[in-house]
């Protein structure tokens, strides 16, 4: 357990350290509290207006249900096809065999 503890404790102080190095560049740095800035009024906003992100996200979860509906769909029919396919194939092959055995009756 103690092991696992000095891995963790490992990544985490090396997941610091790069990101203090790569604050020392102004540009990184800049970004970075643009970046935080923004978030920072995107939760404000959302906390003052809950229902605006409720709504975002029901509409989010809506388009992702009709795309699983139309992949759904989709999967069907293609799955139908093969089936389709595979007894087509089973009868034309069964049909040469009947075929090549009247003509080795014939022979």
């Amino acid at each position: 357990m103690e092991k696992n503890n000095k891995l963790i404790k490992g990544i985490l102080y090396g997941a610091l350290a790069g990101a203090v190095i790569s604050l020392l560049d102004r540009e990184t740095r800049e970004n970075t509290v643009n970046q935080v800035k923004d978030c920072g009024r995107t939760v404000w906003h959302y906390s003052k207006n809950p229902t605006e992100l409720i709504e975002g996200v029901s509409d989010k979860i809506s388009v992702a249900r009709q795309k699983i509906e139309e992949v759904t769909e989709d999967i069907t029919f293609i799955v139908e096809k093969v089936n389709d396919i595979r007894q087509s194939s089973d009868k034309l092959l069964l049909s040469n065999n009947i075929e090549e055995g009247r003509e080795l009756d014939e022979i």
